[in-house]
Order: C-alpha cells, then structure tokens, then sequence
C-alpha cells in the first residue's frame, strides 16, 4: 500500500496492489475544485467509483471514467470527492 498527501491541495491518494489487481483512490477534501498531477502506474485504468456521479445524487463528475497512465495523470477534482479507478481483474468484479 501506498499512501500520498498533498496537503496544500487538501488531497490524499492511496494505492493498493495485489498480484492480479490494483486500485486507487482519490480523496479530494476541498471545498474548491483543484488540478494536480499524481502518480498513477502505467496503464489502462477504469473508474469504479465516484462520490458526485449523478447515480449518488451528486452534481455530475467531470473525472474521466477511463486513465490512460504513462506514470502520471493530471486530474480535476471537484470539492469534497472521493474517486476510485481499478486496472487488472478488479475491472470484471
């Protein structure tokens, strides 16, 4: 497990990998909406999980649902959201 704070962001990452599957999440605890780059392994990633998504009665969610990593990936964030993308046999579940 792997866990990164950006605390001028107010943003917390947490990555967690097995042998089969990986995931991680995105805490965004801001009342503002912020960009930053963060450290994501290279690889297709698909979003499972998305605080403001509409289905949540959110507000709508302009998080990708799909990362094309290269060993970083820049996001916008809106305020107060959690987001969760998995890549490996975490996408079948």
């Amino acid at each position: 497990m792997e866990v990164l704070s950006y605390e001028a962001q107010h943003v917390l990452c947490v990555r967690r990998w097995n042998h089969a599957e990986e995931v991680v999440t995105v805490f965004h605890f801001g009342e503002t909406s912020v960009s930053l780059a963060l450290p994501v392994p290279v690889g297709h990633w698909h979003k499972r999980l998305d605080s403001v998504d509409a289905q949540w009665q959110g507000r709508g969610s302009s998080v990708p649902l799909t990362l094309h990593s290269a060993g970083e990936v820049r996001l916008t964030l809106p305020p107060t959201m959690v987001v969760l993308f998995v890549q490996g046999q975490a996408i079948a579940h």
